[in-house]
């Protein structure tokens, strides 16, 4: 990508969520990702990963206590959540 004007991006001069993006992945990646997609009105959502949390979840649950406290520091849900995706009581479960 032939872009020889990047130097001249100023360190406030972006918009907020350009600026965001900036930050996080750094400035190479961020013109590869906003000249690829530009013009593009683009939402995360909150979750965007839900489907693949739970399948985690349903995968690696071995019934104990202890495993669903690991799924959820694994995944960063509460264990009230995790104990959702299985579809189980959390008093139900075993002590491990």
């Amino acid at each position: 990508m032939r872009t020889p004007w990047k130097d001249y991006i100023k360190e406030k001069s972006e918009c907020d969520d350009i600026r965001t993006i900036i930050d996080e992945v750094g400035l190479e990646e961020s013109l590869r990702i906003i000249l690829a997609l530009r013009g593009l009105t683009l939402t995360i959502p909150k979750y965007p990963f839900k489907e693949a949390r739970k399948e985690y979840i349903l995968n690696n649950y071995d019934g104990t206590r202890y495993c669903m406290n690991k799924l959820a520091l694994d995944t960063e849900l509460s264990q009230r959540q995790v104990a959702k995706i299985l579809d189980i009581d959390i008093s139900d479960t075993t002590k491990g």
